[in-house]
Parts: C-alpha cells; structure tokens; sequence
C-alpha cells in the first residue's frame, strides 16, 4: 500500500493555477481583424495556428504534471504496510541459546504475534553469541513466524544484553506511543546472569518476560569435559581418556556413558552421578598399530531416568592428531651456544637449503658476506607463516640483516649491565616463565646490550632497564619475525643459570608447532576460523572436522548446560526509564519523527522527481516551438 509520509506538501498543487492562468491569458482573441497584406496567406497560418494550438496544449499538460510530481516527491511517497504513526511497536527478543527448547520459541512467537497488524508492527533478534535481527518492522505475522522458525534454533549460548539494547535502538525508529520488548525465555538463569542491574532504556515504555506455559525446573546431564594423554598421538603408546560427567540435579543420577573412537563403540558403562557434582571416569585405548594421522572420538551420557532435558551437552568431541617431530633449524655455533642443552637443534649453515617442514628458524650468527642471502631466505621462510627467532650478535652482518626487516640499530652495544625492566607476562613468550622460580625473573644480568630501534609495527613484550627494547615482534606476511636482543652465550649474560631461560625457550618451540596459534579443540560461538592452509571452519555446530589431514573438534558452550531458574518475582522492570513514555507520547505527535520513521522505509521520492525533471526538460522543448 503506498504510503505519504507529509501529504501536507500536496499544497503545493495550487501552484498548478499558475500555468492555467497564463495559459487563458494568452489565449487567442475572438474578434479577428483580417488585414490585407496577409490575404493570400490566411490558409497557410490556419494550420500553423491549428498546431500551435496542440503545442500549447502539450506544454500546459507538462508544467501541470511537473507540479504535481514535484509535490509528490516533497510528499514523501513509500510502500509499506506500517502506519506512519503506529499504535505501538514491538521488538521480540528470542533466546537463542541451546538450552531454550525450539518448539517453545515459536510457540510464544506464535501467540505474540496474534496482536501484529498495521498498527502494531513487531521486529525480531534472535539473542545468540552475537544477536541476530530481522530486516525491518513488518505488519504481516507469516513473514516474521518464518524468520524466526529459521533463526531460533542453534548451539550457541545467548548474550541477552546486546540484543536488548539493539531492540531498545530499534524502537527509536518508529514513532509509536507505547514501545515493547519481549523476551521469549526458558526463564534459565544463565543468559540473565551478566544483566547490569538499573541500567536505563532510552525509548522502551515496556519490557516483558514471556516464558512457556509450564515451566518447572528441570533436570540436565551433560559430558562436561575430556582429557587425554599423551595429547598427542604416539605410536606403540596407550592411550588414557579422563571424561568429567556433570549432574545439574538436586538428586543424584544414574546414567550410562559410552565411549566412541573413528565412529566405533569401544567403552560403554553404567554410574550413578552426585547430585549437584561430578563424576570422572577413565577409560585406556589400546597403542594405535600403523600410520594413524588421528583418533577421531567422542563421549555420549545418557540418563536413565527423566532428568536429563538438555540433548544439545550429552555428547562431547574430541581429537588426538598424529604429530610428527618437526626440526628447529638453527644458524650458529653449536659447541658454544646454550641452545643445544635446551632444545633439538638442526644446524643450518647454508641458508638456503632449509628443512621444509621446519617451523621454527633461529638465526644466533652470520657468516660474513652472507646478510644478504641470510635475510632472503629468512623472508621466504616468512612468507610461509613460519617463525624466525634471531638472537643478537655484536657484528656488521647482523646489522645488515635486521636492516633488511627495518630494524635500526644506533649502538652495536652498551658497556652497562642491564635487566628485564618490563614483561609482557600475557604473551605467549612469558606465560610460563614465572611457574619456575618466582623471584628470578628480575635477577638476570645482560651485558653489552644493543640499542636497537623495532619498526613502528613491531610489538614489545619485554624491555630492559632505561627501556631498551629486549624481545621484539614483528609480522612478516603470514610468518612471525622475533628479534631477542641478547646474546645467549656466557660471555653475554648470566640468563642460562635460572629456572625461566628453560621456559621462555620451550614457550617459543612449542608456540611455532601449534599452527600459528589455532586451537586443536574449539567452541560454538557462531564465528569463522582459518586453520592454516586449509578451508575455514564455521562454529555454529557441535562435531569433529578435518582439515587439511588435522582434527579440529567444536563442542557446545559448557555454561549453558546449568539449567537453574530465574525466581519467579524476577523483572526487568528497572530497566524503564520513568520518562521515555512521555517523550514516546511526544514523538507521536511530532511529524519530525514521521519523517525518521518513512527514511526507514522503502521510499519513492526520488522516482516522481525524476518524472518532474523529465516533464520539465520536454516542456522547455515543447515551448521553444509553439508560439505565444
């Protein structure tokens, strides 16, 4: 139905007595005067004046038609079945968690939206991870029955406080006297848990929890966790799976766990779960015979009773991937550097003959004349998401190359004795590096420091005194650059005689192994991960996923497998603020908002000032030939 957002701009039409005016002015006399010097010509000029006659005609048509398309388009013209002034608007916020039954969204959906129509238009968000919206305000309830039956389901856990402000934003588009959110909720304690208690609305006049008829509290099991080891998966060597079992009742459970590895049976056993507690069992996998790139599992509790109403948590995926020892590369002197004693070196003199399954390339010497083949290799290396860790030394050829990657160095080295002023104890470099001794991170001593100057893109997780940059971070295409500006032998520092020189190396091993940093075990939360080299993997269902010869394993949010229930006095009712229903009755009343509400719209305007435009350009035509 078309729609006119400010129809009082139709006043305008009286301007079309302009053109008719002029046009009766110039109309010809009645009383003709025949003169004599034209007599012969009279014929001729009675067709002319016949055509002329039908010109004028034609231009008078054009400006009367481009008036009024001209105040149409002032008028505001759009189709929609929404008033522009509608009694209320609604907003329906759907739980879209896993634990909020389906069939019981679509039914509450279902009786709210008896009351929709031209004067009640309703919007929905689905309250997920990250909320998802209907595209506009309808008036027609199948069309948002069916958005919210293909939206409503999933296995994610529900961030309510997002969605509620978004719906209160929402509300702010249409000029309605009264504004409602309504929550469609299992009435579960967790999505409400993190609600800032007296946060103000600015449009809502009204905020409603509608739950399914019956509610009562209800009983849930679920698999909350599974270790093994060895995490990864060896040859010859037995494998040990620890499952946590959860019972989210008042009394204890009996209930039946099995165990399930490349999609056969293997263990299957009858407890009794506590009730409001744990239980652990153990179970060990035969050593894997053969070339076996992973063991593909998961674990299923069933209930042996009715408590247990939550499916969505009985079943959790694992993966053990087969991996495969990779070389650390190493440029230096093996008999006098401390890096042998920590870690499994491969020497790599010639740069460019380097291990390509390699991941991590640690760079402590150069050869002279050879920074250039050096940093070309290493940008090689780079470029293939690999680590490139370059431990400082004091010459020309170092110099050179950290230049090749924008390092600056202003003084080779300092004669005074430094220590580690700042670190970065988040980073992954440092994260272990206290568990060893607590109180010796601050007491190793580096002499002849350098003054190294990082690019504006590089990151620094660690300093030293008089903030000298200590370990720095650079991204080079999809590889990682790390500059350590110490040198490890004992002529250098005192570092290898504490705890936490063992740590920081084995962090920055381990780091370069686990595929730039991707998680192995992963949760639905609705968003996209790239595992390297391989196609990118939606979280939005729980299973076991392979890519590129590698398990990944996505299992449901832990949390949402509590199912304790809001009390029944509970409301959002502080959440009004006591003035938005006088600036909604406000709102209504001015035509300010009608035009926020038709912008919103699908709206015409600019097809009648394209028809005005048009009639304008043929009547200038049409008026130059016709004679007045």
């Amino acid at each position: 139905m078309l729609h006119w957002g400010f129809p009082g701009f139709f006043a305008g039409l009286l301007l079309i007595a302009a053109p008719l005016l002029l046009h009766l002015l110039k109309r010809r006399p009645k009383t003709v005067l025949p003169f004599p010097s034209f007599f012969f010509l009279n014929d001729k000029l009675v067709r002319k004046q016949q055509r002329n006659n039908l010109l004028k005609i034609l231009v008078l048509c054009c400006r009367i038609g481009f008036l009024s398309a001209l105040a149409a388009a002032f008028a505001w013209p759009y189709f929609s079945g929404i008033a522009p002034r509608p009694e209320s608007a609604t907003v329906l916020v759907v739980d879209g968690s896993f634990s909020m039954p389906e069939r019981a969204a679509l039914a509450l959906s279902s009786a709210e939206l008896s009351s929709i129509g031209a004067a009640h238009p309703m919007r929905a968000i689905v309250a997920k991870t990250t909320f998802s919206a209907s595209p506009e305000f309808v008036t027609e309830g199948s069309m948002l029955r069916k958005w919210i039956a293909e939206n409503a389901s999933s296995e994610e856990t529900s961030k309510l406080y997002s969605a509620i402000l978004a719906a209160d934003a929402m509300l702010g588009e249409i000029p309605a006297q009264k504004r409602r959110i309504v929550i469609f909720s299992d009435r579960q304690k967790v999505p409400f848990q993190n609600l800032p208690r007296g946060k103000k609305l600015r449009f809502a006049t009204q905020i409603l929890l509608r739950t399914p008829p019956g509610t009562a509290p209800r009983g849930n099991l679920s698999v909350g966790m599974v270790h093994f080891a060895p995490e990864v998966l060896e040859e010859k060597t037995p494998v040990e799976i620890r499952a946590t079992l959860c019972n989210f009742n008042d009394r204890e459970s009996p209930a039946e766990v099995e165990l399930f590895v490349n999609n056969r049976s293997v263990a299957r056993r009858n407890l009794t779960v506590p009730p409001r507690g744990s239980v652990e069992e153990c179970f060990t996998l035969p050593p894997v015979a053969g070339e076996v790139p992973f063991l593909d599992g998961k674990c299923v509790i069933r209930g042996l009773d009715r408590d247990n109403a939550i499916a969505a948590d009985d079943v959790f995926y694992f993966a053990i991937n087969r991996r495969s020892t990779v070389p650390i590369l190493f440029s230096g002197d093996m008999r006098q550097s401390f890096l042998p004693d920590v870690l499994p070196l491969q020497a790599l003199k010639a740069p460019d003959k380097a291990d390509p399954s390699a991941n991590l390339w640690i760079v402590e010497k150069i050869s002279p004349g050879e920074a250039k083949a050096f940093s070309r290799a290493a940008k090689q290396f780079l470029q293939q998401g690999k680590c490139c860790a370059v431990v400082w030394e004091n010459t020309q050829e170092m110099c050179d190359f950290l230049g090749a990657f924008d390092f600056r160095v202003r003084r080779r080295s300092t004669p005074e004795v430094r220590k580690f002023e700042m670190i970065r104890f988040d980073h992954r470099l440092f994260q272990d590096y206290l568990k060893v001794n607590a109180g010796s991170w601050f007491e190793p001593l580096f002499f002849d420091v350098p003054q190294i100057v990082p690019p504006h893109t590089a990151a620094v997780p660690a300093l030293f005194t008089g903030n000298l940059p200590a370990v720095m971070e650079q991204k080079e295409g999809s590889g990682t650059l790390l500059v350590i500006a110490a040198a490890t032998g004992k002529n250098h520092s005192n570092w290898q005689t504490f705890g936490n020189f063992l740590p920081f190396w084995r962090a920055l091993a381990e780091g370069v192994k686990q595929s730039g940093g991707m998680p192995e075990h992963l949760t639905v939360n609705g968003s996209t991960v790239f595992p390297p080299g391989g196609e990118s993997i939606r979280l939005v269902k729980a299973g076991n996923v392979l890519r590129m010869g590698k398990q990944y394993s996505v299992n449901v949010p832990a949390i949402e497998s509590e199912n304790a229930l809001l009390p029944e006095t509970f409301t959002l009712d502080d959440w009004i603020d006591p003035n938005a229903a006088g600036r909604a009755a406000g709102e209504h009343r001015s035509s300010r908002t009608v035009l926020s509400a038709a912008a919103n719209r699908q709206n015409h305007w600019k097809i009648f000032l394209w028809a005005a435009l048009l009639l304008l350009l043929v009547e200038t035509a049409l008026s130059n030939k016709a004679v007045c």
